[in-house]
Order: C-alpha cells, then sequence, then structure tokens
C-alpha cells in the first residue's frame, strides 16, 4: 500500500514539474518582445507566410518588412553595393536571394555564425534534409551561416494512362537521362497534329532541359568565375546533339516544330504540354502539382499522373542540382537584436512551423518528416533526388549572359532540329550570343 502510495505522489510531482515546465515556456513566449527588420519580398507576403504564425506564439514581437524593391531601388542607386545597403538600412534578418550571394555575405563576415548558436541553444537540426543542408554548408565551407526552411526540388512527371495506352513500361527511379529519351521514343510519332502526343516535353521551351543535363554531367559555361568560355567543349556538344536527335526522332517536343496542336483548352492560355494530357513525360518542379490541380478545378478534367525520381547522368550517375532553396535566412551580425533574430530562425526553421504549414505548403519543407504526400502524389522522390552541390553550370555567368543562353538556346536548336542549320554552327551561334552579350556587361 505505501509502495502504491509513492507511485502516485511521484507521478504527481512528475505532473506538477511538466506543468511549471509549461508555465515557464508560456511565459518565456510572453516575454519575448521587440521588433525585427526584416527582408524580404513584401509585407503582407511575409505577414501571410510566416509573420500572423510566430505573432500567435509571440505576440510581443512585431516586424518591420523592407521590400524587395525597395532594396532593389537602393541597391541600382548605389552600385548594388550591399554593404551600403546593410548600413542604410540595418536589417536584423536578411533574405538572400541566392547561394552565392548567400557565400559572398559570409565571407565578408557581415553573416552571423550560426552553428555557435545551435551548439549553445541545442537546437536540433538532425531532422533537416540532407539536400538542404549540403547545399548551405558547401558554399561557406562547412560553415553554417543561414537556414532555409523550404525548398523546391526536380521529379521526372508521368502521365499513367497514356502509358497504358500505348503499351509502354513506366519510368522508374534513377533513370539516365538517354533512358528517358529512349523511353519517350517509344511513343508514336506521327498521326493527327489535334491529337498527336510527344513522349516528352521540356518546362521551358528546350533551355531548362539542356540547363539540367548539363548539370547532371558536372559540366560550367566558364572555366572557374572568371575563365573562359566552354560551351564549345566536347562535353557540352554531346548534350546539344543528343537534344536535337531526341527532336528530329519525334520523341522530344520542339515548341515551333514539332507538329502538335489544339492542345489549349478554349480560353485557358496554357503551353505546358503534359498538363494538357499531350506528353508522357516531363521533369519540373512541385509546383507543376499546383498548376495540374488549377486545370482541374477550372475544367473539371483529371491528369492520371506518378513522379519518380528526375533523370541522372550516364557518365557520371548523378543528377543535377535541381534544388532551390527558398527564404535563405541570415542574422545581420551588425544586429543588436540577434538574439530575437535567432529566436525567429529557429522557429521558421523548426519543426512546429514545419508541421503548421505542411497541409499547405505550395514548396517542399526542410522539415521532411512532415511532408509525405500531396494531391494523393507520393512526395518521396522529390526528396528522394539528391543535389549535387557542385554541379553549377551557371557558375561565373553574368545574368546578361545566362539570359542570352537561354534565348539562344530556345531560338536555335528548333532550327538544328528542322535541320535548317548543322550542329556545329547551332553550337556557334549560342556561343557567339554569349560573347555578344559579355560586351554589354557594364564595368
Amino acid at each position: 500500500m505505501k509502495y502504491s502510495v509513492r507511485i502516485v505522489i511521484l507521478l504527481l510531482a512528475v505532473f506538477a514539474s511538466a506543468a511549471c515546465s509549461e508555465k515557464r515556456e508560456k511565459e518565456q513566449e510572453q516575454d519575448l518582445s521587440g521588433t525585427l527588420k526584416i527582408v524580404y519580398a513584401d509585407e503582407s507576403y511575409f505577414q501571410s507566410e510566416y509573420g500572423e504564425f510566430f505573432h500567435a506564439k509571440f505576440p510581443n514581437v512585431e516586424f518591420e518588412v523592407i521590400s524587395l524593391d525597395e532594396k532593389y531601388q537602393f541597391l541600382a542607386a548605389n552600385g548594388f553595393d550591399n554593404g551600403k545597403f546593410l548600413e542604410a538600412y540595418e536589417p536584423d534578418i536578411l533574405r538572400i536571394d541566392d547561394l552565392q550571394q548567400y557565400a559572398e555575405l559570409a565571407e565578408a563576415g557581415v553573416l552571423v555564425d550560426l552553428d555557435a548558436l545551435i551548439r549553445d541553444d541545442g537546437y536540433d537540426i538532425g531532422s533537416i534534409h540532407d539536400n538542404v543542408m549540403e547545399l548551405l554548408r558547401k558554399p561557406v565551407n562547412g560553415g553554417l551561416f543561414a537556414l532555409s526552411p523550404r525548398f523546391d526540388n526536380f521529379a521526372l512527371y508521368y502521365n499513367i494512362d497514356l502509358f497504358n495506352t500505348y503499351g509502354v513500361d513506366p519510368p522508374r527511379d534513377g533513370m539516365t537521362w538517354d533512358e528517358v529519351l529512349e523511353l519517350a521514343g517509344r511513343f508514336p510519332a506521327d498521326g493527327d497534329p489535334k491529337e498527336r502526343i510527344a513522349g516528352f516535353s521540356d518546362r521551358t521551351g528546350l533551355s531548362s532541359m539542356v540547363i539540367q543535363m548539363a548539370e547532371a554531367e558536372g559540366l560550367n559555361l566558364y572555366a572557374g568565375l572568371n575563365g573562359e568560355l566552354t560551351f564549345r567543349s566536347d562535353g557540352w556538344r554531346a548534350i546539344i546533339e543528343k537534344v536535337v536527335k531526341a527532336g528530329q526522332s519525334g520523341a522530344l517536343y520542339v515548341p515551333g516544330v514539332s507538329e502538335i496542336t489544339d492542345f489549349n483548352p478554349r480560353g485557358v492560355v496554357q503551353s505546358n504540354l503534359f498538363i494538357t494530357g499531350r506528353s508522357a513525360m516531363t521533369v519540373d518542379y512541385l509546383r507543376l502539382t499546383d498548376d495540374i490541380r488549377e486545370m482541374r478545378d477550372r475544367l473539371g478534367s483529371e491528369l492520371n499522373y506518378g513522379v519518380v525520381t528526375a533523370p541522372t547522368a550516364g557518365r557520371t550517375g548523378t543528377g543535377g542540382s535541381g534544388v532551390i532553396l527558398y527564404d535563405i535566412f541570415a542574422i545581420n551580425a551588425n544586429s543588436p537584436r540577434q538574439s530575437l533574430a535567432w529566436e525567429f530562425l529557429k522557429y521558421a526553421a523548426g519543426e512546429e512551423f514545419a508541421q503548421l504549414r505542411s497541409k499547405s505548403s505550395a514548396l517542399l519543407l526542410a522539415r521532411s518528416s512532415f511532408m509525405k504526400e500531396k494531391d494523393g502524389v507520393n512526395l518521396e522522390p522529390f526528396y528522394k533526388f539528391r543535389a549535387n552541390p557542385d554541379a553549377r553550370p551557371l557558375l561565373g555567368a553574368h545574368y546578361l549572359v545566362y539570359h542570352a543562353f537561354d534565348q539562344a538556346l530556345n531560338r536555335e536548336l528548333p532550327k538544328a532540329v528542322k535541320g535548317q542549320q548543322s550542329l556545329d554552327e547551332t553550337i556557334e551561334a549560342i556561343a557567339r550570343a554569349m560573347e555578344e552579350a559579355e560586351l554589354q556587361i557594364p564595368e
């Protein structure tokens, strides 16, 4: 009897301790107060994505949002000097545009070292997806100066009904680009243009596909940050030749060349062949699922599709970078509110926030355990496909050069597919377009 009483007393003590701990945590949340200055797209978007959730937990914390428009206007007027921007606006939290800018800011010493805060705080980063952590650590020599709550990644989408109709075995995880194009070639490339389908269609003309294949092969446009243009190399030539041959065979849809018509539903401006059921396969980000659902809701038509991992390279056996990190958040090293800023980063990249957003996020969550499916589609292939942090073919390319490259690919490749120019002429035309763009780069 005395033993039972002791157990009851012990349990009551445990419950009381837990209740006190929860009360202290609530009190700390109430005590946390102040105003954080943060760089983000605009105030309404920030509040809907993060601010309202954070404010519900920490009601005494307010945000002052510096819009990206305001930031870019300042940079344009001040020689794109990020140091001057930080001095003028003094943000506590930075939303960094890309990994190259992230590396530059970290090297300049304007970002807080998060590894020290994580260690001191016992903050668990173990369930953050490897793709995200690898991409954040690689550019800064293994350090960590930012967290990214959300990202996107490629996967290979396929139309289940078309594969069944034509008796073609569906794609599988880990296929190479050669295997995907061979699979696309098993679908008929003739028939009435109003009914014809394509085995494979690219998400943006042909440029996205070329860049993905180059990433998988580990190719760069330049030999180093300030090196020579390498587009005339054998590696790039092999990719261009592969794409041209796939277009000529009819396996690959080539805008302006392939005789596939009337695939846009009446009153809908939609150039995506896959969404309209006229392409057997495409490679795209998770966001394509939202476009498919929007088309379904507007037209009442279902698209029976599945996803597997994005294609890899035959030579290297790896995929491209694929992963895009969204909302790369870092703390300004000169902020007087670093502790409060760290509370925001912890929350935005934490499990509680991920669980809240798991049913409504248009992007993949860095805390991958909370997001398993979307619209009935298994999301494992998006998480399973590993990014290659070294696959950065556009590294060193000024945005004017990249823009010229993108336009030249979509302009010159169809000419080669139609036989209007040779492969050598096509490669030379694309290379010249980039070299002409280089001359336009302001000094």
